[in-house]
């Protein structure tokens, strides 16, 4: 079994500055995770489904450092293009998970994500049609 341990622990909240809607903001992470080399990138939409969140960033690492990478990433993308927007980051061994309140990104290692399997357990939430852009999670934004 695996044992979700926590390493680090980051928290930024800010009200200042612009937010993103949920959907850009899904899209923009899981533009982000791509640019990182993120791996079975999934957006699940959770608005029917779950009162506080509205979208899951799903994505494989390719091991723990590559999954720390992507988050950390996307702490600071996301910090950058929307300031207002609060982020939290909590990183263990095998998963990582970023709260950018109305989307949770998920990064896992693939063994995680398999023994986790978000995706059978949101099996009625619809999968978010998305595909990578060349230009960046900057052209996300002005979308």
């Amino acid at each position: 079994m695996l044992k979700l341990q926590q390493h680090a622990l980051r928290t930024e909240t800010t009200t200042q500055g612009p937010c993103m809607d949920g959907l850009t903001l899904a899209t923009t992470l899981a533009q982000i995770a791509w640019d990182k080399k993120g791996e079975d990138l999934v957006i699940l939409d959770l608005r029917e489904r779950h009162s506080l969140i509205d979208y899951f960033v799903i994505v494989t690492a390719r091991n723990a450092r590559h999954g720390k990478v992507i988050g950390e990433d996307a702490l600071a993308r996301i910090k950058q293009l929307a300031p207002g927007t609060p982020r939290h980051l909590e990183t263990a061994d095998d998963w990582i998970l970023g709260d950018f309140t109305d989307v949770v990104l998920h990064v896992f290692t693939e063994e995680a994500r398999v023994f986790y399997d978000l995706e059978h357990l949101w099996a009625d939430a619809p999968r978010v049609a998305w595909s990578p852009s060349e230009a960046g999670p900057e052209s996300a934004e002005s979308a």
